[in-house]
């Protein structure tokens, strides 16, 4: 089965624009969600997987038929250039069947960008995710065979075993996180009696590299104890650590090692080289270490993201 993947000018053909300029100064302001891939010869191109276009384009994508590509190769025939550029063909079956395995789009997010005049625009932010609800009718129309497989609607919460398919996208498109036995102190500190992984956590490699703005080695999670980062950081809260960060930035959070403790703190460098040790928590006092203690901490790497129990 294969992705569901287009370059920005059969993208363009969709749309049915003439120039393909437009839509992709428009990819490039909403920042779509791509896939750089080196052809085997000249530079790159930019893949935009169908899961991840705009609503607008998905039913674009799904009302392309064989009339439409007559069309466009006519069109492009006329041309004094010549030739059709990339001319996508007629949506198959197997297309069809493809998109319809996506799952349901359930929300539409957007971003306002402001002008200096007029009402802000809406523009995609490239976060959601699935078949948009109106392309899926279009396609389930035009496809009756596939009605009886595709027709009933998803529910939101199912626990089904993944096909073969969505475990390869799962590999391709996410990345697993070890999530260790230890535990960093937001307080006192914490001995370090075991390095052990007891799970893996998956991350969209997308939502990495985008949101957080990390690569996707050096990454690993722990859990917090003590209560001297609240409101920040609470008792149990997981945490993400970007280890290739151990560079101190003043006012960032980061988890270090000072002998056999492990604490998590907000850390500022002293125009003398001391490092100065902040907690959020107001009934902690600051701790200052010099450069030449022999309890200096090592930087383990800055935490990028937490998450908790509700």
């Amino acid at each position: 089965m294969k992705y569901l993947r287009y370059d920005i000018v059969e993208l363009s053909f969709f749309t049915g624009l003439s120039s393909f300029k437009s839509l992709n100064n428009k990819a490039r302001k909403q920042q779509w969600p791509h896939y750089r891939e080196q052809r085997a010869y000249g530079s790159p191109i930019h893949l935009y997987p169908l899961e991840r276009l705009p609503d607008d384009i998905q039913v674009a994508w799904a009302n392309w038929d064989s009339a439409k590509v007559e069309a466009t190769i006519a069109l492009e025939n006329s041309k004094l250039e010549g030739r059709p550029l990339r001319v996508p063909p007629p949506i198959t079956d197997e297309d069809a069947a493809d998109a319809l395995a996506l799952p349901p789009r359930a929300e539409y997010f957007e971003t306002t960008v402001r002008r200096e005049s007029g009402a802000p625009p809406k523009i995609y932010d490239g976060k959601s995710r699935g078949l948009c609800a109106q392309a899926r009718s279009i396609l389930l129309n035009r496809f009756p065979s596939l009605a009886r497989e595709f027709g009933r609607k998803n529910p939101v919460l199912a626990a089904e075993e993944p096909s073969q398919w969505q475990r390869q996208m799962a590999e391709d498109q996410f990345v697993y996180v070890p999530h260790y036995k230890i535990e960093a102190a937001a307080g006192s500190g914490s001995i370090i009696d075991s390095e052990q992984i007891i799970n893996h956590l998956a991350f969209h490699k997308d939502w990495v590299r985008g949101s957080l703005r990390v690569g996707l080695e050096g990454l690993a999670l722990i859990n917090v104890i003590g209560d001297s980062m609240e409101p920040t950081l609470l008792q149990h809260d997981l945490i993400l650590i970007d280890m290739a960060q151990r560079q101190i930035k003043d006012g960032l959070l980061y988890v270090l090692r000072i002998e056999n403790n492990l604490i998590v703190k907000r850390l500022e460098r002293m125009l003398d080289g001391r490092i100065k040790l902040k907690s959020d928590n107001s009934k902690y006092s600051e701790q200052t270490l010099n450069i030449g203690d022999d309890n200096l901490p090592q930087v383990l790497g800055r935490v990028i993201w937490f998450g908790r129990e509700i």
